[in-house]
C-alpha cells in the first residue's frame, strides 16, 4: 500500500500526504475482499490526514471506515468507528454533525450492554456532553458529563478515566 515510503527504491523523497493519497487508492483494489482491513486502514490514514491537517480529506476517510462498518454490522468497531468521526467533526467545527455521530455513537456503545469497554462507553459520554455543553441543550451535556463521572467513580476510582471525566466538570 506504501511502496513510495521504500527509501531504497530511488528517486525523489514523495510527501507524506501523497504517499496517503497513494495509499488510498489503492485500498479498494489491493484489500478487495477485506473489507475489515479496509476500514482498519481507512481509520489509520483518517488519523495521519488529521494529523497533516487535511481534515476534509480525513473526514471522507473516516466517513469510508463507517461505511465498511455498517455493512460489516460488527457493533463495537462500528461505534468505534462513528465515535471516531464525531470527534474529527468537532474538532472541525460542525458541532450539528458532531451531534449527530456523537449521539449515535453513544446509542451503539449503550446497545452492547456489558460488552462495551467502560472507558469506550465514558468517552462517548463526554463527547457527547462536552458538544452539548456549547449549545441550548447544555443541560443534557452536564448530565451526561456527570454520568461519565459516576460511571469511572464505579468502574476504577483510580484510573485515567475517573481524571478525564473529572476535567470535563
Amino acid at each position: 500500500i506504501l511502496d513510495g515510503a521504500n527509501p531504497d527504491a530511488g528517486g525523489a523523497e514523495v510527501p507524506v500526504s501523497q504517499l496517503v493519497e497513494q495509499a488510498l487508492a489503492r485500498i479498494e483494489t489491493e484489500l478487495a475482499g477485506q473489507p475489515a482491513m479496509q476500514a482498519e486502514l481507512y481509520t489509520t490514514l483518517a488519523n495521519v490526514q488529521t494529523q497533516l491537517r487535511i481534515p476534509e480529506s480525513a473526514q471522507t476517510s473516516f466517513e469510508r471506515a463507517v461505511a465498511i462498518e455498517r455493512s460489516l454490522g460488527r457493533p463495537l468497531p462500528l461505534a468505534r468507528s462513528v465515535l471516531r468521526l464525531a470527534r474529527h467533526v468537532r474538532q472541525n467545527g460542525a458541532t450539528d454533525a458532531a451531534l449527530t455521530h456523537a449521539r449515535e455513537a453513544l446509542a451503539f456503545y449503550e446497545a452492547l450492554g456489558p460488552d462495551a469497554p467502560a472507558g469506550e462507553l465514558q468517552q462517548a459520554m463526554r463527547l457527547l456532553g462536552q458538544t452539548l455543553m456549547n449549545t441550548p441543550q447544555s443541560a443534557e451535556g452536564l448530565a451526561l458529563l456527570r454520568s461519565a463521572l459516576a460511571d469511572a467513580e464505579s468502574n476504577d476510582p483510580n484510573a485515567t478515566d475517573l481524571a478525564f471525566a473529572l476535567l470535563d466538570l
